[in-house]
């Protein structure tokens, strides 16, 4: 009973004078619940509208459907066979292990890109070429960098050129070890105590036959790029840069944002549809099972896939609703300060009007806070519109907009009606006073007794 005179309250105050009044006598506990009722409308008219939306975008995604289509469900030897197994992705592409149409175009439609590699990040390691680079942008080889004076060296900084291939570690391993031997030769220039501990360590668990021909060979790998590039065994993913890296480098450099990369962990999608809303997914195979031989049926193909993305979409939704939930947290103070603005108003109207409606800082608070569950409820609205007809980040911003837009106008509303009110009342005291407006105290003299 109590939350529907609540409900009553907050819904009739912000279209009532009567009720919006009546905000000043009551307890500054229901401005609190006001705010947090909107935060939970924002909240859900986010996360709502963005859920419901995505199919909407990718229906009208033509080109980017077509180039999934002519990849996976194309009529042709060419064709990817493609599944998911209890969240375990597998391929089979004609005459290679790996697509990568950033560097040979196979599989390029409409301007989209295509990345599948299921082999594990973390010891799938990256040729490269390592080079380096100063302030102005020279670049320079090793090489010449080891010529150059110490104090020229401050001025350039390390990087690395991908080539794009998975790189063996067994092939050079005689010259890491070399390396690595160099390093752990205690007297000798370059000797690092932590990396001829690491070594020794190494070769202790190969004699012991704890680590696999293979597994050395990356982990002596790992250790030689330590040794001699530290900055590069930061690498995201694995103790050396990674082929998932250069990847992520593909995409960061790719400004028209139109890819699909699908690796042993994780589905990226970024398409652009029809009416030019841009969208990305970062999702995972948990609820996309999907399974495409030589032997499925195109328009088959087309709808499992379509089912597919609908799936990797779903998969990451608790974790969209945490950075719905940390965004907003973050835009918290923003909406403090224009909750704040709004009660000075108020405040300031409330002096200069003389009104008795609202009686200083609690009493402005509380006015401004029976509005928000109204101005939340039509936030909620505008998410679930606005994400139909913007990209996620705009329509995120544009329900912002709403919610402070709408408190803020009702709130100069109230403002005004209070100073006119006020006015009215002391001209009606002035009035009833006398017959010309002037009451005793403006120093008419009173009437003399007959």
């Amino acid at each position: 009973m109590k939350f529907l005179q609540w409900l009553k309250f907050y819904s009739l105050a912000f279209f009532t004078v009567r009720y919006s009044r009546e905000a000043t006598s009551r307890r500054a506990l229901n401005a609190l619940l006001g705010a947090i009722s909107a935060f939970v409308l924002l909240f859900g008219g986010m996360m709502l509208g963005y859920s419901t939306s995505f199919g909407t975008h990718y229906k009208t995604a033509d080109e980017f459907r077509d180039f999934l289509y002519a990849a996976f469900a194309d009529d042709s030897e060419s064709r990817i066979q493609f599944s998911v197994d209890d969240g375990v992705p597998e391929a089979a592409i004609l005459d290679r292990e790996t697509v990568n149409s950033y560097r040979d175009g196979v599989y390029r439609r409409n301007g989209y890109e295509l990345i599948i590699d299921f082999r594990p990040a973390g010891s799938t390691f990256a040729e490269f070429t390592a080079y380096y680079k100063s302030k102005d942008g020279k670049e320079i080889t090793e090489a010449e960098y080891s010529e150059l004076p110490e104090d020229e060296k401050s001025g350039y900084s390390l990087d690395i050129e991908y080539s794009g291939e998975r790189l063996d570690t067994s092939v050079a391993h005689s010259e890491y070890v070399a390396y690595l031997e160099g390093a752990s030769a205690e007297g000798a220039d370059g000797y690092d105590e932590d990396i001829a501990s690491k070594f020794a360590e190494l070769k202790e668990k190969k004699e012991a036959g704890e680590l696999t021909e293979a597994v050395y060979a990356d982990e002596i790998y790992c250790l030689y790029i330590s040794a001699r590039y530290p900055a590069l065994a930061q690498d995201a993913y694995g103790g050396a840069p990674t082929l998932r890296s250069y990847y992520m480098r593909l995409l960061r450099l790719d400004v028209d944002s139109r890819y699909m990369m699908m690796l042993d962990d994780r589905c990226v999608c970024a398409f652009v549809n029809d009416k030019g809303i841009s969208m990305l997914i970062d999702g995972n195979y948990g609820n996309a099972n999907i399974a495409l031989t030589a032997e499925t049926a195109p328009q088959d193909a087309a709808s499992a896939l379509d089912g597919f993305i609908g799936g990797v979409f779903s998969s990451v939704r608790s974790i969209d609703a945490g950075l719905y939930f940390v965004n907003l947290m973050t835009a918290l103070p923003f909406l403090l300060i224009a909750f704040a603005v709004t009660v000075v108003v108020l405040i300031l109207a409330g002096k200069f009007g003389h009104s008795d409606h609202v009686n200083g800082v609690w009493g402005a608070l509380k006015t401004v806070g029976s509005f928000l569950f109204v101005s939340g409820a039509a936030a909620f609205i505008s998410a679930i519109i606005f994400s139909r007809l913007f990209s996620r980040s705009s329509a995120y911003m544009y329900t912002l907009y709403v919610f402070v837009a709408v408190f803020a106008v009702r709130t100069i509303v109230q403002a005004v009606i209070e100073i006119v009110s006020a006015r009215k009342n002391k001209q009606t005291v002035r009035d009833d006073l006398g017959d010309d407006g002037a009451s005793v105290d403006d120093g008419a003299a009173p009437p003399q007794e007959q």
